[in-house]
């Protein structure tokens, strides 16, 4: 296991890759930054996707998919922020989560209901809801909050 100073590092490049660039980057990316081997910087981001629940690699490869609130696939949980799309969400939850990572910038997240197929809008600015449109749109998952990360096992 990676020294949780690595670790943490690691962590906080990630994100601010996701914020800067609206992607992943990749171990070699990592490595580069971080003044660390390729091979450490591998290895140390799989201890690290393994320790936080929302995160994981494509299977078999060392590329990052998902590093929650950010997804690095296109999904239906587009975030625009000052104009610029460059964002998605892993979900519709976690699409809600990213306002606090652009503190007093106004995001917007379109997504859609599917349920129903229809197009869901928010815009908020630090955690406030400014807009919602259709303004009875509402959150729903059709899995209890006790079995979120069930789902999210290796096997």
């Amino acid at each position: 296991m990676a020294e949780p100073d690595v670790l943490e590092r690691l962590h906080q490049r990630i994100l601010r890759t996701f914020l800067e660039s609206g992607h992943a980057p990749t171990y070699l990316d990592l490595a580069r930054a971080e003044g660390v081997s390729p091979e450490d910087a591998r290895l140390a981001l799989r201890d690290l996707m393994a320790a936080i629940p929302g995160c994981w690699q494509h299977p078999g490869t060392d590329h990052i998919v998902a590093y929650a609130p950010f997804n690095n696939l296109p999904t239906w949980h587009r975030i625009t922020v000052g104009g610029e799309q460059k964002w998605t969400a892993l979900c519709g939850f976690d699409a809600l989560q990213v306002t606090h990572l652009f503190r007093g910038q106004k995001i917007q997240v379109d997504s859609n209901c599917l349920d129903c197929g229809e197009s869901v809008q928010v815009r908020m600015r630090d955690g406030e809801v400014l807009d919602i449109d259709p303004p009875e749109a509402v959150a729903h998952s059709n899995l209890p909050l006790a079995r979120w990360f069930d789902d999210f096992a290796v096997t």
